[in-house]
């Protein structure tokens, strides 16, 4: 990849900047032996950064003078084996990479000892820990002081973070609107789950910190919810109005006066699937409407049912029926839905 690089592509087609102080950046843009990063995306209202590298025998000291302290989960996404060495300030660690894995890295970029010894691909997904902390409603500090035994550690047998991690990533790099509420969704999903991996136990049993008389359920969900499709009608309402327009996870838990992460649960538990695979079924469902029932070209049906391009909609029309919008269009009777 040519550089200096300072910015990626999201699931929509649109430029972001990458963080300056961000690991993307510098892993991106740094002149590090060994080290190829082959692939750089953005993706959610948090901005998730995710770049995938690869590894081969390198040393390396990272010495910046400035840094921001970011929530780095790392997974292997290809062939990794050998030794890999890290040392952060918190006592050199040491471990076999030849698992398929996940990894924390330490909240701070800078002074980091960095040694692999084979292969290593990997995908990391980064985002500052205060955008964290916003989203789930957790002091800065203490989300980062909360995360800190999962440290450089190998996570082999726990099989949720890099499933996650991964699919997360492969959405960054799909151009659908949906994908970005997907990857807010399943950062909540993965930061919750670290979060209790840390802690050694299920949310339910355990106070979130010393001090803190609320459980961790409680923090999370809000004390007496329940569930059900009545309480989303609002929501429902204003996905329908908006259909033709970007909807983003924040703003949708805005408008039901929930956090992200709350109403990524809630609504899920409520209405059976998740936000962001509801608003894709529903534009497609409006789109198979308007193929039986208007004249408009399907470019123009993409368009007012919010799909970035008519190539969008042909890929989510067939995945879900099993034929292009054209073909389907063909075999319908309705003569004004014969224009393409």
């Amino acid at each position: 990849m040519d550089r200096p690089i300072t910015s990626a592509t999201d699931p929509m087609g649109q430029t972001r900047d990458l963080r300056p102080l961000g690991s993307a950046y510098y892993t991106v843009n740094a002149d590090i032996p060994g080290s190829t990063v082959t692939d750089v995306a953005v993706a959610g209202d948090a901005s998730v950064e995710f770049f995938e590298v690869i590894q081969t025998n390198e040393l390396e000291d990272v010495d910046t003078t400035e840094s921001e302290a970011e929530f780095v989960l790392g997974v292997t996404s290809g062939q990794t084996y050998g030794t890999l060495r890290v040392d952060a300030g918190e006592g050199r660690h040491e471990f076999d990479m030849s698992p398929q894995g996940a990894y924390l890295n330490h909240p701070r970029l800078h002074d980091q000892f960095i040694a692999v010894d084979g292969r290593a691909q990997i995908v990391l997904a980064s985002i500052p820990y205060r955008v964290l902390a916003d989203r789930l409603h957790i002091d800065e500090v203490t989300l980062e002081n909360a995360m800190r035994p999962l440290h450089e550690r190998l996570l082999t047998r726990e099989p949720l973070v890099r499933p996650l991690v991964l699919s997360m990533w492969q959405a960054a790099r799909t151009h659908h609107e949906s994908s970005n509420i997907y990857v807010d969704q399943a950062l909540d999903t993965v930061a919750l789950h670290c979060l209790s991996l840390a802690r050694g136990g299920s949310w339910g049993r355990k106070a979130f910190l010393d001090g803190d008389r609320s459980s961790v359920e409680e923090k999370l969900h809000g004390a007496g919810d329940t569930p059900n499709k009545a309480r989303f009608k609002q929501t429902v309402e204003y996905i329908e109005d908006h259909l033709g327009q970007p909807l983003r996870l924040l703003d949708l838990a805005k408008h039901a006066g929930m956090s992200s992460s709350h109403f990524s649960r809630a609504f899920k538990a409520a209405m059976g699937e998740p936000a962001w695979a509801y608003v894709r079924r529903r534009r497609i469902e409006v789109a198979r409407h308007l193929l039986e029932s208007s004249s408009c070209s399907i470019a123009e049906i993409a368009f007012r049912t919010g799909f970035s391009s008519q190539a969008h909609l042909t890929k989510a029309f067939s995945d879900h029926f099993g034929m292009p919008p054209a073909t389907f269009r063909a075999e319908v009777s309705t003569p004004l839905a014969r224009r393409s």
